[in-house]
């Protein structure tokens, strides 16, 4: 018979701590794959950046193997970032938390918030590094919710579903779809709200004009493998196909002060052009962008269009509402504004530029996780000193 310390014993709390190791060691292999659109499967051991040779098992222990190795590969001895180390140390920790903030309730909440955790860290470190948010880990997060809401419900007393405003707080007496169905209707509302919120900034600021006194280049990148996509380079700064085209069917990039146009290697004499999704408009001619082999030339203005956030924002967010409830969604998003904003003004990111949302949606989660109820609690109190003051 399997032996299972009580939830709230030291043990439980090793056992978090040699779990969450282990899991952050293979989140440093999401990390490092799913942006280059590698499989975590295949293949199945990790292996060294450098030198591509794969690592056993008994060279492969989380924590302890990049201790003894000295950060370094034990076959080429190139150097393995400290991060990969912290990721697998912060993965431990973050487990252990969950243990402590969950211990007096019960073992399925802790198991269930620590994989949320995990979630939450992939998401961040891959949107700070690469500006995006794989899909897969939106599924992931979807299939978590629905499975962990199900468990808790069946399992979990009511009142200890209550500790963070949790979305599960439901009537004993309710069934398993209503459950099902509340946590599904809370991420679709979180997804629908956010994307609106998209949609909005889209018709709002969705162009940005640069003016220059002197022609600038400009260029068509090619992706160099599957895992990236074609870009438009002004200068030397990328802009991205899936930037760019939110909307294939409107959006498009408009250039004047046209100069030095090259298309396929043919000079062609233009004042202005239009660059959309499929096809470039020069004049009375277009060129399909399938076609196309080349095109560069210089410009003196361009409107590009932009977008306030990406859909993996929306998607994270929807995520979020059925982990977390309905309740929580508008305190996380205006959390996470102000966390962003800060976080911009400190990094003295100029206005315009592109800076990840994902953290900060995560950063707005945890605060709402772990004070949910007073900030539910200091809102009503608000709310009925401002109903009773009389004009």
């Amino acid at each position: 018979m399997l032996f299972l310390p009580p939830w709230e014993s030291l043990l439980s709390a090793v056992a978090m701590l040699l779990l969450g190791a282990t899991v952050g060691s293979f989140l440093n292999v999401v990390i490092y794959r799913l942006p280059l659109g590698l499989s975590v499967n295949d293949p199945k051991r990790s292996f060294c950046p450098l030198c591509k040779k794969a690592i056993p098992m008994w060279r492969n222990i989380p924590l302890v193997t990049w201790l003894i190795q000295r950060g370094r590969c034990a076959e080429c001895a190139a150097p393995i970032p400290f991060r990969y180390f912290g990721i697998e140390l912060f993965t431990a920790l973050l487990w252990v938390a969950t243990w402590w903030i969950t211990k007096d309730t019960h073992a399925l909440l802790g198991v269930y918030y620590a994989g949320l955790a995990t979630l939450w860290l992939a998401v961040s470190v891959i949107d700070i590094d690469h500006m995006i948010i794989p899909k897969e880990l939106s599924w992931f997060g979807v299939g978590w919710s629905l499975v962990g809401s199900l468990l808790i419900y069946v399992y979990v007393p009511v009142e200890a579903q209550v500790v963070f405003s949790h979305a599960l707080a439901a009537p004993a007496e309710t069934s398993w779809l209503w459950v099902i169905g509340k946590v599904i209707l809370s991420g679709a509302a979180g997804w629908l709200a956010l994307w609106m919120c998209v949609l909005l900034g889209k018709v709002m600021f969705g162009r940005q004009n640069f003016t220059f006194d002197e022609p600038v280049a400009w260029s068509f990148v090619e992706p160099k493998d599957e895992s990236e996509e074609l870009s438009f380079r002004l200068e030397e700064e990328d802009n991205y196909w899936s930037e760019l085209f939110f909307r294939p069917k409107t959006d498009k990039v408009l250039i004047s002060g046209l100069s030095d146009l090259k298309i396929d290697g043919k000079s062609l004499e233009a004042e202005k052009a239009e660059i959309w999704h499929d096809r470039v408009v020069v004049g009375s001619q277009t060129h399909s962008i399938e076609e196309m082999t080349s095109i560069s030339g210089k410009l003196k203005k361009v409107v590009i269009p932009r977008e306030a956030m990406g859909m993996g924002d929306v998607d994270l967010l929807g995520v979020f509402g059925m982990s977390l409830g309905l309740l929580g969604l508008l305190p996380i998003v205006l959390i996470a504004c102000i966390a962003n904003i800060i976080t911009a003004l400190i990094a003295k990111v100029g206005f315009g530029k592109h800076t990840p949302f994902g953290p900060s949606l995560v950063f707005g989660a945890v605060v709402w996780i772990v004070y949910g109820a007073q900030i539910f609690d200091w809102y009503s109190q608000f709310m009925e000193t401002v109903v009773l003051v009389e004009p």
